[in-house]
């Protein structure tokens, strides 16, 4: 079962840092700090808003959305996002983490593929 990090009581870097250090080394990401987030862009398209202490809001497309529906529901720290095409990620666990970077992957390839 995965832990929270405020649960680990180890002092350990929060799962929102490790996520933007982990995006910032991925070389097809550009990282900008906005005043209430930090957003990575593919190119000048947005996908990826890491905001608060521990939210992700990522852009998979409304297409993606569409069929993962079903996957993302099953998880009680995805929301879909109020804008088209948006979910929303809560990060608490490491389990949270590896699920972002695996949706980070799919979002690149959905915001950059010709359909």
């Amino acid at each position: 079962m995965a832990v929270p990090l405020s649960a680990r009581g180890d002092g350990s870097t929060s799962y929102m840092e490790r996520a933007k250090t982990e995006f910032a080394a991925w070389p097809v990401l550009a990282m900008a700090h906005a005043p209430d987030a930090v957003v990575f862009t593919v190119g000048d398209i947005p996908i990826l808003r890491l905001t608060g202490r521990d939210t992700a809001h990522l852009h998979l497309t409304r297409p993606v959305v569409e069929r993962l529906h079903e996957a993302l529901a099953t998880s009680a720290h995805v929301h879909l996002a109020a804008q088209d095409g948006w979910i929303a990620l809560r990060l608490d666990t490491r389990a949270d983490l590896d699920l972002l970077v695996a949706l980070v992957s799919l979002a690149i390839k959905a915001n950059t593929d010709p359909a």
